[in-house]
């Protein structure tokens, strides 16, 4: 909370996931063989190879943040203020945003969940500690972000 002499300006955070970011990046068929594991079926050992990017794998964050990066590249100039947040406010699969005013939010909330569902990137919970800007479905509002 910011204080400037009589007025308060509150900071609202959202919050957005991906759901099953590594998974939703498929492997060329030439690179699976980096990919590959070794399996016991029936007691005989057989080779397997990832189709998705496996989460865990030491180059998954990186393969992920190049491929959303690659994606940015992509957007229509009127969105590059959305653009340059997720850019620039974004871990792994999570990213943020902060402002003084929900519609803001909102409009951040409405192209970041258009320009990530075009690139087959859904998110799968936004988190505020306002309760509009939550997903439906969230269970505990407030347990994170408190008010």
């Amino acid at each position: 909370m910011v204080h400037s002499g009589k007025c308060t300006h509150v900071t609202i955070p959202v919050t957005g996931d991906i759901e099953k970011a590594f998974l939703q990046i498929s492997l060329k068929e030439e690179d699976r063989d980096a990919f590959r594991f070794l399996f016991n079926v029936n007691d005989k050992e057989q080779h397997f190879r990832f189709t998705r990017v496996p989460f865990g794998a030491e180059a998954s964050p990186f393969m992920l943040a190049a491929t959303l990066q690659l994606h940015y590249d992509c957007q229509p100039e009127e969105l590059s203020k959305t653009v340059k947040v997720l850019r620039e406010n974004t871990c792994v699969d999570n990213f943020m945003k902060t402002r003084h005013e929900v519609k803001d939010l909102e409009k951040f909330k409405e192209e970041a969940t258009q320009i990530l569902g075009n690139a087959q990137f859904p998110v799968q919970k936004w988190e505020s500690n306002v309760t509009a800007l939550e997903s439906d479905n969230m269970p505990n509002t407030g347990k994170i972000l408190s008010k």
